[in-house]
């Protein structure tokens, strides 16, 4: 998600109900001070947030901070949004809700930032945590809400006037949610996304495995290679494949690759790696005969 988008959901979520009309400006002010510093620039507002260094973000937080306490908004609120950043940045899977249509189109809203008890309200109500448009009257106050469970959003109509449709089809009772699912609700049409780590394993003969790394069992590490224990099993008549090749570490919310004293080397993007590599988007991984590609899917 790039750091423009991210710090409009962040900073929605982070205020009071009370205080969403003023979101744009503080949004405004953040992104020029951002702007303005020479360790960042214009260009840092479209990079993804993952490119950020931990120095960077703590910068990032102090600007959002001491931008919001000039709207009165409480010191306490530097309690809670580095708690914000850092549920974004350590949550493998990360949700969001994106607004399609209407007067408030292109807002997100990071599900795993929005400080919740049991379910994430949608509706005109200012208390609601995602706001409809307080004009669209085919939109009810209280119209669905969100349920987490067991690593799943589901979706719920709360007795609204008009109903709840997902892909087109009113909903009765919870329904769960899958990746670009577009959720109805009055006139505003919202889109449903999750990013997703995967390899992509396209073998010898050209068959293609796709393995996403964020729902594979793990205690560690994820293990490559020709023995069948490893979660990314390589072909096991490739003999330029070691039985333990490599493994993937998942640290402060990036994925790396390091080779494990294999007979043949790994290779990234054609270079032989000679340490833990950080995967970036679209990284071709060798190992043996077997390519392998990096991708965040969902965004």
């Amino acid at each position: 998600m790039l750091l423009e988008a991210f710090l409009s959901a962040v900073i929605s979520s982070a205020l009071s109900p009370g205080l969403t009309k003023i979101r744009e400006e503080v949004v405004k002010k953040v992104k020029n001070r951002i702007r303005s510093q020479s360790s960042f620039g214009e260009r840092a507002l479209k990079r993804p947030i993952s490119d950020f260094s931990e120095k960077d973000h703590e910068e990032i937080r102090n600007i959002v901070v001491s931008t919001m306490e000039e709207y009165g908004v409480s010191k306490e609120i530097k309690n809670t949004l580095p708690v914000s950043y850092s549920t974004v940045l350590s949550t493998k899977s990360v949700h969001f809700i994106r607004i399609m249509n209407g007067i408030d189109e292109g807002t997100w809203y990071i599900l795993e930032v929005i400080d919740v008890t049991e379910d994430i309200r949608i509706g005109r109500c200012h208390v609601c945590e995602i706001r409809m448009d307080e004009d669209d009257r085919t939109a009810s106050r209280h119209h669905a809400r969100l349920l987490f469970e067991n690593g799943t959003y589901f979706i719920e109509d709360i007795w609204s006037t008009n109903g709840t449709k997902v892909n087109g089809q009113e909903i009765k009772g919870k329904t769960r949610l899958h990746d670009k699912d577009r959720i109805k609700i009055g006139q505003a049409m919202l889109l449903f996304s999750e990013r997703e780590r995967a390899i992509t394993v396209i073998d010898r003969i050209g068959k293609e495995t796709r393995y996403p790394l964020d729902k594979i069992k793990m205690r560690e590490d994820i293990r490559i290679g020709r023995c069948p224990v490893n979660e990314i099993p390589l072909d096991k008549d490739d003999r330029t494949a070691s039985r333990h090749h490599a493994r993937l570490l998942f640290e402060k919310s990036e994925y790396f690759v390091e080779d494990i004293c294999s007979a043949g080397g790994t290779f990234v993007n054609g270079k032989k790696i000679e340490e833990k590599k950080k995967l970036e988007e679209e990284d071709e991984i060798k190992m043996g005969t077997t390519i392998m590609q990096f991708k965040c899917m969902g965004l």
